[in-house]
């Protein structure tokens, strides 16, 4: 988590606007000043919202008074500042990296995915989709590349629960790198969904955003069609469909408009003369080889003959 952190006296004078700072680097240190208050707001807090924190005398021990702004005030302004000091927090960045306690057991990794899971919606709630999608491919990791001693010894049931890991994963995986706007990553782990499961409407509802982020619309088309075949009552399926059909035909007419004056060109014209010419040169050249690599067999045929005549 990171967080600005901004100082004011009791009568709201500013006493300094600090640097982005890392949240975590309190816990480590055992920051005295980092008392229970807080250490609530930043567990509490989301990103976006602004917290503000009272220090008495006795947690800051007089250190912002200390300082060359407050000694070079009157009495009468010293007066008016009082003991207290608050400390505004912003926290504009989220970044969390839970670890997977146990990785020599199926438990222990698919424990750690619904770790991942949990904090995972968290941070896409709060739109840290780069932060997600690392720790669901962290996961992700885990779960594929299972040592094969414990794939061996897995029953039936964890088999089935490993398959249902790996489509989730993928599948959250490709929805952050839509919002991030990476469509070769989101069509390339959707893909992996279907693998899984071909008849998955999700996938195909996000390999066909994918698609669509590459202006790709027929393979959109195709996929979103085969996708409503399966689930005909799905609004949300028929939405994009509808949406997608739309951006098709205005980038198509944005293009015709583009090109409607340079069909009527003579250079155009041109154009198709020379490709005409350049096609009949190479059907002439291809016959040409052709004509070459047959007289080329032929010999070495009659040249296999003579000798096995000879013998």
């Amino acid at each position: 988590m990171y967080y600005f952190h901004e100082s004011r006296f009791d009568n709201g004078q500013l006493v300094d606007l600090g640097e982005r700072r890392r949240a975590i680097d309190k816990f480590e240190m055992g920051n005295p000043y980092f008392h229970a208050y807080y250490k609530k707001a930043f567990i509490t807090m989301r990103k976006g919202e602004i917290a503000w924190v009272v220090y008495k005398k006795n947690h800051h021990n007089g250190t912002y008074h200390a300082g060359a702004l407050y000694q070079g005030m009157t009495e009468e302004e010293k007066e008016k500042i009082g003991e207290d000091v608050h400390l505004r927090f912003n926290v504009n960045n989220i970044k969390r990296n839970p670890i997977c306690k146990d990785k020599n057991t199926f438990k222990g990794r698919a424990d750690y995915y619904e770790l991942i899971r949990e904090v995972g919606r968290d941070l896409c709630e709060e739109g840290e989709w780069t932060n997600a999608a690392n720790l669901y491919a962290r996961s992700l990791a885990d779960i594929k590349n299972m040592p094969r001693k414990i794939r061996d010894e897995l029953s039936e049931e964890q088999l089935a629960y490993r398959k249902q890991m790996l489509v989730v994963l993928n599948q959250n995986i490709a929805l952050c790198k839509i919002k991030k706007g990476m469509s070769d990553d989101a069509i390339k782990h959707s893909k992996e969904v279907l693998k899984l499961e071909e008849k998955n409407t999700k996938a195909m509802y996000r390999l066909a955003q994918g698609y669509r982020m590459k202006a790709e619309f027929e393979p959109a088309k195709e996929v979103l069609t085969k996708a409503i075949n399966i689930e005909p009552n799905n609004t949300t399926l028929r939405e994009e469909y509808k949406s997608l059909m739309e951006q098709k035909k205005a980038k198509e007419a944005q293009w015709y408009g583009k090109m409607s004056g340079f069909f009527e060109q003579k250079k155009f014209n041109d154009m198709e003369v020379q490709d005409e010419q350049d096609r009949i040169l190479r059907e002439r050249l291809w016959n040409k080889m052709q004509r070459e690599h047959e007289e080329a067999e032929r010999k070495a045929e009659e040249e296999a003959e003579k000798e096995a005549a000879q013998q």
